[in-house]
């Protein structure tokens, strides 16, 4: 189960799970090892080396040029938009790394 910070509600998680199913599409397009140079231990989605670009691309600026994301990864799960964001945004890649159903929370599957 990932927790929650206080005030988020089923819609608004459902929101970052959202955004991060698109992030594993776009990395599984572009990148498809993309998981192997993860270490799940060290994602930190708020440091620009140690976040999904950090690992596989060096740094989270690199990741953006190469993928040609030019308005950036908020609509991909890859940078919290909010200041109580980034534990569920970390939570969410971790498991996607370890290949872990992320589910939506409003259809009851959230693990």
């Amino acid at each position: 189960m990932i927790p929650l910070p206080a005030g988020w509600t089923p819609a608004l998680f459902d929101v970052y799970v959202r955004r991060v199913l698109c992030g594993i599409r776009l990395m599984d397009d572009r990148v498809p090892d993309w998981r192997d140079r993860i270490d799940a231990d060290d994602l930190d989605m708020e440091n620009c080396y140690r976040c999904v670009f950090g690992h596989v691309f060096g740094q989270y600026v690199i990741g953006l040029e190469r993928l040609g994301l030019h308005n950036g990864g908020v609509d991909y799960g890859l940078v919290p938009d909010r200041d109580d964001a980034e534990p569920v945004l970390r939570a969410l890649w971790v498991r996607a790394v370890k290949r872990l159903p992320l589910g939506l929370m409003s259809e009851g599957v959230i693990q």
